[in-house]
C-alpha cells in the first residue's frame, strides 16, 4: 500500500481565540478555520493587536492506512498554564493553554489556547481578598478549568514526524502581573506553537514537525 501523503494547505481563514493586552506586549491568537475534511495541528500566535499578517496551515490526508491512520484526535488534553486577559468586568477572563494528549504512537504539533469565564458562582474565588492571582487556586483545584472541545485538531502519526527544536520565543507574559508565566515558541515551518510555563528560559524539550516537506510561506 502507497504511504500515506500529508496534503498542507496554507490559510489565513482564521478565528480570533483570545487577545491579551495585560503584559508589556500584547499577542492574539488565532485558530485556522478548517474546511469539510480538513483539520489542523494548533493554534497561530501573533504579538500585538493586529489581524493576522501570516498564514496558517491546514492538513488532510491522501492514501491513509486505515490499520494506522497518519491523523489521530487526541485521547484529552493536558493543562499547561493560565493567565487573566481581562479583568474587567468582575470576576476576572482567564485565558489556559493545552497541550494534547496523543495516544500512543501519535504525536502533537502544536498546541492551543482556550477561555474561561468565571461563573457567579466563582466570584468568591477571586473577590474574597481582592487577590487576581490565580496558581494557589488553580493548584489547589478550586479554580474549574473545562478542557477544549475541537473537533479538527490532530496528532501525528509519530512514524511520520521528525523533532524540531524550539529556540525562537514569540511571546511571553512578563508585565502581565499574573503568577503562572505564560511563554509561546515558534513551530515555524507549521506556524504553530509550543505553550512553556516560564519566562526568560529555553524550552528543554523539541516540537515535531511532518518529517515530509512543507510548504515555504512567504517571508
Amino acid at each position: 500500500m502507497p504511504l500515506p501523503i500529508l496534503k498542507i494547505q496554507p490559510t489565513m481563514n482564521f478565528s480570533q481565540i483570545v487577545q491579551d493586552t495585560t503584559a508589556d506586549t500584547a499577542v492574539t491568537i488565532f485558530r485556522p478555520n478548517t474546511p469539510d475534511g480538513w483539520f489542523f495541528f494548533g493554534d497561530y500566535c501573533q504579538p500585538g493587536t493586529q489581524d493576522p499578517f501570516g498564514s496558517g496551515f491546514v492538513v488532510q490526508v491522501v492514501n491513509d492506512d486505515p490499520s494506522s491512520p497518519a491523523l489521530v484526535a487526541p485521547t484529552g488534553w493536558n493543562f499547561i498554564t493560565a493567565g487573566i486577559y481581562s479583568i474587567l468586568p468582575f470576576p476576572p477572563f482567564l485565558y489556559t493553554c493545552w497541550a494534547p494528549q496523543a495516544p500512543q504512537g501519535y504525536v502533537g504539533c502544536g498546541h492551543v489556547w482556550t477561555t474561561y469565564a468565571p461563573s457567579e458562582a466563582d466570584r468568591d474565588l477571586f473577590a474574597k481578598d481582592g487577590d487576581l492571582r490565580i496558581r494557589d487556586r488553580i493548584a489547589a483545584g478550586s479554580v474549574p478549568l473545562p478542557p477544549p472541545n475541537i473537533p479538527t485538531f490532530r496528532c501525528l502519526n509519530a512514524n511520520l514526524a521528525k523533532s524540531y527544536p524550539l529556540t525562537t520565543l514569540i511571546w511571553n507574559d512578563a508585565g502581565s502581573g499574573c503568577n503562572l508565566d505564560t511563554s509561546c515558541w515558534s513551530i515555524a515551518p507549521l506556524a504553530t506553537f509550543f505553550v512553556w510555563p516560564q519566562n526568560g528560559v529555553t524550552p528543554t524539550v523539541s516540537a515535531y514537525i511532518p518529517s515530509q516537506p512543507i510548504p515555504v510561506l512567504p517571508a
